[in-house]
């Protein structure tokens, strides 16, 4: 994630949700788990992997543990400035989420030694200034993920 990302993903859509008077559906409760990189972090894996891996390898560039959407959505509401309890509604989950989406990074950081350099709070911060300062242009975007064939 990072500047520039959709207002159908998780922390433009939460910044967007406050200042427009909407509240922000925490699916499930916000209990699914996630790993989240920075888009700069990830660039820097890339290009490490491209310059620097084995041919014909594959790395993946985790996180050392996921987080709960719950608390990514908290981390944004509170970079943000609003108050997470009355910002946040419980909407039900989804029935094709799954619970935990995790990328181990041992061959990566083993091999490359790369690990990601953003903080999640730094990373989330930078996004809210970006969505903050963009709310006219995700005016436009549409706020729903939808699978386009």
């Amino acid at each position: 994630y990072g500047p520039g990302q959709q207002l159908c993903r998780l922390v433009p859509h939460a910044v967007f949700c406050a200042p427009n008077g909407q509240t922000f559906p925490l699916e499930g409760g916000g209990v699914a788990e996630k790993s989240f990189i920075d888009a700069t972090d990830l660039a820097v894996a890339v290009h490490l992997i491209m310059t620097e891996g084995g041919l014909g390898e594959t790395y993946n560039a985790g996180t050392e543990a996921a987080v709960s959407i719950r608390h990514i959505v908290e981390v944004t509401a509170t970079a943000a400035g609003f108050d997470f309890e009355n910002f946040v509604t419980i909407a039900p989950g989804r029935a094709t989420e799954d619970t935990r989406y995790s990328l181990e990074g041992t061959k990566i950081h083993d091999e490359l030694d790369w690990r990601p350099q953003i903080s999640l709070d730094t990373s989330v911060a930078a996004m809210v200034e970006w969505a903050k300062a963009n709310l006219d242009a995700l005016k436009l975007q549409t706020q729903r993920f939808s699978l386009r064939s």
